[in-house]
């Protein structure tokens, strides 16, 4: 995954995220969304599920918003790092408590965005998925499904060898941040009698149905 621990002369911290990843931000928001919305109708419409027009609308949002949630993700940690090889750090919590070896670095800026940009880069997923899908409906199941995605880009970037870090922390705090999205959300989970993946889809009635 992505290390922010960079050093540009004295450019660190937000202002270097901010100028190093604002252009990505603004193509995410003005064409990402639009786009993954747009492909979340079109599936939507190509299902042919008849429902309140309400249901229909808030699903192909909550899609439209999954999708979109997972781009900024795959962008920060396949994209090519700055290092020059690939590494492995299997051994959990270690960056973090290489993060706190000092108040002066527990208080950084860089601590700030290696601990909390990943644990939110996967925030809005783990704040939406339960929402959309019932079978996603709890913290354990939230956390399993971010640890498996996350897993599987750390896996990624060891085999394509982008420069970055395969760590077991990143997963972790990919999950952890999936999770605290998740139980912000839980009141708006989804409840049995709505979820479409526990009712069988109805197609839309044919002409001579109708008649």
């Amino acid at each position: 995954m992505q290390k922010l621990v960079i050093t540009l002369g004295e450019e660190t911290g937000v202002g270097w995220v901010w100028r190093s990843y604002a252009d990505e931000l603004a193509v995410v928001a003005f064409i990402g969304v639009p786009v993954c919305l747009g492909i979340a109708w079109v599936f939507h419409r190509w299902q042919g599920v008849i429902g309140e027009r309400n249901e229909g609308v808030r699903n192909v949002l909550l899609n439209g918003l999954l999708l979109a949630s997972v781009l900024p993700f795959l962008y920060a940690t396949l994209s090519h790092g700055y290092g020059i090889q690939r590494t492995v750090s299997l051994v959990p919590f270690r960056e973090v408590f290489v993060s706190f070896r000092s108040p002066q670095a527990a208080l950084s800026d860089v601590t700030l965005l290696n601990l909390g940009g990943n644990a939110a880069l996967l925030f809005l997923f783990g704040a939406l998925i339960p929402m959309r899908y019932r079978v996603f409906a709890g913290a354990g199941r939230v956390a399993a499904l971010a640890a498996l995605l996350s897993v599987s880009v750390e896996i990624a970037q060891y085999a394509l060898s982008v420069g970055r870090v395969s760590s077991v922390d990143d997963v972790l705090l990919n999950t952890g941040g999936a999770v605290i999205g998740a139980l912000l959300t839980r009141r708006w989970w989804r409840s049995r009698g709505t979820d479409p993946m526990a009712l069988a889809a109805t197609p839309r009635p044919t002409a001579r149905q109708q008649g």
